[in-house]
């Protein structure tokens, strides 16, 4: 099995970002569709799917499906120093203990680690109670001006969504009315907790519009747009 891409430089370093804020190993999965990585935390609190189509590398060639298991500093290494609009050229062959990066005038070896010592995640089936269409930039902006509270309310509830947050300089919130978001199904009630700084973590490369699910006192779930035919979800648990 061989695989050799190329990827810009913008985004192989979301990629890591969002990788790193959740564990530091996790498996690339290739096959002739591109790259899959689904991983959760180590306490499986939150989870996230990255799927990085064929069409949005600049180039990509699969012979085989192959899993390897990735330490993301190692891979860090190398992309911290690409700039955005640089390239990254990946190569892998069948029974090299490593894979080849190459950037920014850079070449290394990042050494492979055996799958079977990581975590696993199968694809998880929710059966989320309502979704909701919204701009991300409200939601991060909402996130930081949480500061150190520990948590928010997720509330849907007359036709609208909204976040709220409270702590000891006031309250923030973020709110669509039900003229300004379409709530499915539009009736649906609840107000649920989840931590700040995990949905932050499990967030922080999310972009555009964002698609959010959930249910009262279930996960929450954000699937937004890595690329032009790539995308991204992450699942949180909600606090007890």
């Amino acid at each position: 099995m061989t695989v050799h891409f190329e990827i810009s430089g913008k985004n192989i370093k979301n990629i890591v970002k969002a990788i790193e804020n959740i564990n530091e190993e996790c498996v690339w999965t290739f096959d002739s569709s591109g790259l899959l990585v689904r991983m959760s935390d180590v306490y499986k609190y939150k989870m996230l799917q990255l799927h990085f189509t064929k069409d949005d590398f600049i180039s990509y060639d699969c012979d085989s499906p192959e899993d390897l298991g990735i330490i993301i500093e190692r891979v860090k290494d190398v992309t911290k120093t690409l700039r955005t609009k640089d390239t990254l050229m990946v190569s892998y062959k069948d029974g090299e203990d490593f894979i080849s990066l190459s950037g920014a005038g850079l070449t290394k070896k990042v050494k492979l680690i055996d799958t079977k010592l990581i975590g696993r995640v199968p694809h998880i089936n929710v059966d989320f109670e309502y979704g909701v269409a919204v701009p991300s930039r409200p939601i991060l902006s909402f996130l930081k001006s949480c500061g150190k509270a520990i948590s928010f309310d997720c509330i849907t509830a007359a036709g609208g969504f909204k976040m709220v947050c409270e702590n000891d300089e006031g309250e923030s919130s973020v709110a669509w009315l039900e003229d300004d978001v379409n709530l499915k199904p539009p009736t649906y009630e609840s107000d649920t907790n989840y931590a700040v700084s995990e949905v932050m973590l499990a967030t922080s490369i999310m972009t555009d519009i964002v698609r959010v699910q959930g249910s009262d006192k279930g996960v929450i779930s954000f699937t937004w747009d890595l690329a032009e035919n790539s995308s991204a979800t992450a699942m949180i648990a909600h606090r007890e």
